[in-house]
């Protein structure tokens, strides 16, 4: 007697058989397989029931199920009936009843008219090693934005508290500190000096060590494009209320020889001096006093009283603080 698939009990790994479309697998009494088309073995019509059964599918196309369902199948998928899968027959994952109701599984179980369906997808090349280097550069990229970030943040705090001179409550930064391009030629300077003048940037103004510093840096290049030999300033006072070294005590600046230049960042026709401002020039002429860069009968003007071409530097509103400070002149010293 001839045993059809439905009689067989549950068969966990049934061999593969390359079926035709319309084609069926029954097994005989010795449990040898054969391939009938469905006409011949269902001359009746009547439907095969797949109950206590399992079926096995490699690598098929068009392969029919029932009325509606129809696949391809790339690798090997395993066919069982509706309540009949092992526990891991779903990428061994034992699905609930809530599960089991649904028509898709994500992790590769898939249920449709009483059929559980374990696909086993054949074997894809490793790419673990494609990952491991997006990995390794990503970490790379990371380590040395990081050690990039650490650097500069250490490098500005020696600049803030170890690295930089102090006058006062004031800081003194020197060229290094702002980023200054070397001279292109230096002269000297005689000491000590009969003028301190005293002019502004007529720029916008700043109260920072970042914004102010980039201004002395654009105050140099802007020099240099005018022929002088460097920031054309001694010293440069931010609204910060700190101190940019120029051409520093001993070096000619480009107002004349017999002077010390001290400008004061901003546009002073509209700005103000701060306190620290104030305090800050105060110290720096006083510094230069005492080491003797400076006269002791020296005279304190502003630039416009120096240069017929710069009648509103410093500013009126720096015109009319400066009047006010020891050894301060009206008078004009024009060449």
């Amino acid at each position: 007697m001839t045993r059809t698939v439905s009689e067989t009990s549950l068969v966990p790994t049934p061999p593969p058989i390359q079926l035709e479309n319309s084609q069926i697998v029954i097994q005989d009494e010795d449990e040898n397989s054969h391939v009938l088309s469905i006409d011949e073995y269902c001359s009746n019509r009547e439907v095969v029931n797949l109950e206590n059964a399992a079926v096995n599918i490699d690598n098929s196309n068009d392969v029919i199920i029932g009325p509606v369902t129809q696949l391809n199948v790339n690798g090997n998928v395993t066919i069982y009936s509706n309540g009949n899968a092992p526990s891991e027959a779903v990428n061994g994952t034992a699905l609930d009843q809530d599960q089991q109701s649904g028509t898709n599984f994500t992790n590769g179980g898939w249920r449709q008219k009483g059929l559980i369906w374990h696909n086993t997808p054949p074997k894809r090349k490793s790419t673990w090693y494609k990952n491991k280097y997006v990995i390794i550069i990503g970490g790379t990229l990371i380590l040395t934005i990081s050690a990039i970030i650490v650097f500069v943040i250490l490098y500005n705090t020696a600049e803030d508290e170890d690295d930089v001179e102090r006058l006062g409550d004031h800081r003194v930064y020197n060229r290094r500190h702002w980023g200054a391009q070397p001279p292109r030629a230096t002269v000297d300077l005689v000491h000590p000096t009969t003028f301190v003048i005293i002019s502004h940037s007529v720029s916008p103004w700043c109260d920072s060590f970042s914004s102010c510093s980039g201004l002395v840096r654009s105050f140099q290049n802007h020099h240099f494009t005018l022929g002088n030999y460097d920031v054309g300033y001694n010293f440069i006072i931010g609204g910060d209320a700190n101190i940019y070294v120029g051409r520093g005590w001993d070096v000619r600046n480009f107002h004349n020889s017999i002077s010390i230049g001290i400008c004061f960042i901003g546009d002073f026709r509209s700005d103000e001096l701060n306190d620290g401002m104030i305090s800050a020039a105060k110290l720096l002429i006083e510094q230069g006093f005492n080491a003797g860069k400076i006269s002791t009968e020296y005279i304190l003007v502003g630039q416009n009283q120096t240069d017929r071409g710069l009648p509103e530097s410093p500013g009126e509103n720096v015109y009319r603080v400066i009047k006010s400070w020891p050894h301060f002149s009206g008078e004009s010293y024009f060449d």
